[in-house]
């Protein structure tokens, strides 16, 4: 089970994932109801189950067109 450790976390609105971060971890952003946005760059490599669960106001998830294990849909 995933913990919210500062529920400040909850409130951001849009994510950029850093160049440095080539996982996204399952359950990263639950339960993160304000967020918006996800920009994701080309080296990410694979996103846990269940990151995004919970996120009712998630509009977009922007994919560098150049990350090769991606398909937006």
């Amino acid at each position: 089970m995933y913990v919210i450790e500062n529920e400040e976390e909850t409130l951001i609105t849009d994510v950029t994932i850093p160049l440095t971060v080539t996982n996204i971890s399952s359950y990263a952003f639950f339960k993160y109801k304000e967020l918006k946005s996800v920009n994701i760059h080309k080296d990410l490599l694979t996103i846990g189950v269940g990151a995004f669960i919970a996120t009712p106001n998630l509009e977009s998830i922007i994919i560098d067109p150049e990350n090769p294990l991606f398909i937006e849909e």
